[in-house]
């Protein structure tokens, strides 16, 4: 009897496992990451369950962001590059929130890994902050 338990025990702990994916951008060449002191880069995905999920759109907010204390990050450029599958793309920055891309809405669908150059961006309190050109690998 014990051993019917171990097993259907085992059977839920290993047969419940879910795989949430994401992409996690890294500066190309090891390019020196001070941004990462002051924002942090998040993609969207349609569906995060799903492996061939399109990202929706990226954004970029600001690392001193907590709960009641709102900060905001404006990209500097009207465009942002972007590299997929060796093919290059110019994006324009959502007009109504500068902190986001949306690609989907553009007709950019991607789906693996991918090269981004969002270039300067502004914190609210004025200070501007240089983003190296990111390589984004799905995980």
């Amino acid at each position: 009897m014990k051993k019917i338990l171990l097993i259907i025990l085992l059977f839920i702990l290993t047969g419940c496992t879910v795989i949430q994916y994401s992409y996690y951008p890294k500066p190309l060449n090891n390019i020196n990451a001070d941004y990462k002191e002051y924002v942090y880069i998040s993609t969207y995905l349609e569906k995060s369950l799903d492996e061939k999920s399109l990202i929706q759109h990226i954004s970029v907010y600001d690392k001193r962001n907590s709960g009641m204390n709102k900060h905001y990050v404006k990209i500097l450029s009207p465009t942002v590059k972007v590299i997929y599958n060796n093919k290059e793309y110019i994006v324009s920055v959502d007009r109504k929130y500068s902190y986001t891309i949306s690609l989907l809405e553009q007709n950019i669908k991607i789906n693996d890994d991918f090269t981004m150059y969002i270039g300067k961006v502004e914190l609210d309190n004025g200070k501007i902050i240089d983003i190296p050109p990111l390589k984004f690998e799905k995980k």
